[in-house]
């Protein structure tokens, strides 16, 4: 049983990318793993979902101290997870904008065993590049969307990096599969 955050889009673009995160949780659920979200709705709340529907469980990191606060930025269901972990102490930038989104990153990133990418725009990288300076291996699944499409790629080659450490792939069960999940 691993620990599996799947990060990504916190809003549905399309069925087909739908389909593929239910593939993905449930192949995850039927593998007994854990799914790690963000507390976000879109297509990590969807594969967290499906875990937990095939035999698996989710946890959710969400960015406010409470769930109720929580809901008022992403509205979902939060029955589907075993465990919730709020972000206790909440941080301010010099505006006195809240950063505590930034905070619950680094926590679900430490927390997991590897990352699976489903869409996702900047939040989704900055999870991404967390990951990615931990190695932790991590699965992108193409054609979702966000930063699937090339900014992954475009990053790791501007940085010098080889993309090897990381599995792209266009279906969730070769994702699964190479990241022996």
């Amino acid at each position: 049983m691993k620990r599996v955050a799947v990060i990504g889009r916190t809003f549905v673009e399309n069925s087909r990318t739908t389909s593929k995160a239910i593939e993905l949780g449930r192949l995850l659920g039927q593998n007994g793993h854990i799914v790690v979200t963000g507390g976000v709705s879109g297509y990590p709340d969807i594969v967290a979902h499906e875990c937990v529907k095939n035999g698996g469980t989710a946890e959710a990191f969400i960015f406010a101290p409470s769930v109720e606060d929580s809901k008022k930025f992403y509205n979902i269901d939060f029955n589907t997870y075993s465990i919730i972990r709020p972000i206790d102490a909440q941080i301010y930038n010099d505006k006195g904008e809240v950063f505590s989104l930034y905070q619950r990153s680094l926590d679900l990133s430490f927390d997991v065993d590897c990352s699976i990418v489903i869409g996702g725009g900047t939040g989704t990288l900055f999870e991404f590049i967390i990951m990615y300076g931990l190695q932790k291996p991590i699965g992108v699944l193409l054609h979702t969307g966000g930063v699937t499409k090339k900014a992954i790629k475009v990053l790791l080659k501007d940085l010098g990096k080889s993309d090897r450490e990381v599995v792209f792939a266009k279906r969730p069960d070769i994702i699964v599969n190479k990241l022996g999940l």
